[in-house]
């Protein structure tokens, strides 16, 4: 789309220009877009003089990560599983190319809850071994950062352990319980304690 934000490659281009000394208009000339795409590509991402291609593509991924991330949670509080899981995977997609463990970590998981989720709503095997290897995963990035994350990632590998270990899955959701304290993050500590709630409410 030639008016639509610049893809990487478009982006490299922009940043040669300028360094050239090309004005705005050439610059969309040499990539096929419009004056008013790149100059709104540049002046957000730090002007004429501060333009700098691999901030301003780490930006539009970042961008891009938070709206997948709503439209995931979106989709998980709808029912809506299979929908969650398609954005989930984009998300862990976009995150591991940005090179952001953290948010690789929040986003695997999520999608290992969603697994879970998936597998105990449509009665579909395997979901549970995916979802124990994607909260594992998210536990083992997470460990470095502690805080928020590690009390998100604890919570969700406790959730895929309950029914098989419950002691196990209590001992981790205790650790997320103080790690989410340590932010003092709320919808943290939500989320361990709707974990601990939940084997309850289903044999309810």
């Amino acid at each position: 789309m030639p008016g639509g934000r610049p893809a990487h490659q478009d982006r490299r281009h922009i940043g040669a220009g300028l360094a050239e000394g090309l004005g705005y208009a050439e610059i969309a000339r040499r990539i096929d877009r419009p004056t008013s795409t790149v100059s709104r590509e540049v002046s957000r991402n730090g002007g004429p003089g501060g333009y700098r291609v691999d901030h301003a593509h780490l930006a539009t991924v970042l961008s891009v990560l938070s709206v997948l991330s709503v439209l995931r949670e979106n989709a998980r509080r709808a029912g809506r599983h299979r929908e969650a899981l398609g954005h989930g995977r984009r998300a862990l997609t976009l995150a591991e190319q940005a090179g952001r463990p953290t948010g690789t970590a929040f986003e695997r998981a999520s999608l290992a809850e969603l697994h879970l989720l998936l597998g105990e709503a449509h009665l579909l095997f395997g979901e549970a071994e995916e979802a124990e290897q994607l909260a594992g995963a998210a536990v083992g990035l997470a460990e470095p950062f502690g805080g928020t994350v590690l009390a998100f990632a604890l919570t969700a590998l406790a959730r895929v352990r309950t029914a098989a270990d419950p002691d196990r899955a209590h001992v981790l959701l205790d650790r997320a319980e103080r790690c989410a304290a340590e932010d003092g993050h709320r919808q943290a500590v939500d989320e361990m304690r709707a974990a601990r709630a939940e084997p309850a409410a289903r044999a309810g």
